[in-house]
């Protein structure tokens, strides 16, 4: 027989579910605004990591007081104020052609390349610390751009193509170039 869990363990998760994120329906956010801010933080004072565009989807946790947790390109959490994303219930479709996949995974190769020279000429390599953090927002920017770049392609692709890209042989150079 199965016993009921102490009433104490009860208020306890009762208490930490008013500060956990609210599950919705989907897992996705869509972009509402016309350019909205990406913050490193949920809060107006966060430093802008982003701007996303109307209709941009990005993957979520849900929705914490007021702001929406999306997972950015460096695989860090960055912030979506809630008055400015819907919840969505599904991943919208990568409808484009592998040339199209191939030239988005190339725009973030050089993210990739843009984001570590200008973190080394803003924070020293050797101010590891400064040096990283820079280095993720401006990834998250410039991937984000990489992404503007084509219509049809969201944020929440990115994974997508990274993986269809290192398995082609994408990020080699000279992978697939015709021989003579």
């Amino acid at each position: 027989m199965r016993s009921s869990p102490p009433r104490s363990h009860l208020l306890t998760l009762l208490f930490l579910a008013g500060t956990v994120p609210s599950p919705l329906h989907g897992q996705y956010v869509r972009v509402t605004g016309a350019s909205v801010n990406i913050r490193d933080m949920p809060a107006l004072e966060g430093t802008v990591v982003a701007n996303a565009e109307h209709g941009d989807v990005f993957s979520t946790t849900g929705e914490t007081e007021g702001w929406y947790p999306i997972t950015m390109f460096s695989g860090e959490t960055r912030f979506l104020h809630a008055s400015l994303a819907v919840p969505v219930e599904q991943l919208p479709t990568l409808q484009v052609s592998e040339n199209v996949r191939r030239l988005a995974f190339e725009g973030f190769l050089r993210a990739d390349d843009r984001s570590f020279i200008e973190a080394a000429e803003k924070a020293p390599p050797s101010d590891e610390l400064a040096n990283t953090r820079l280095r993720k927002i401006l990834e998250d920017r410039y991937k984000l751009l990489a992404c503007h770049g084509f219509p049809t392609i969201h944020p929440v692709h990115f994974d997508t193509i990274q993986r269809e890209g290192r398995e082609k042989g994408w990020d080699r150079i000279g992978a697939n170039l015709p021989r003579n």
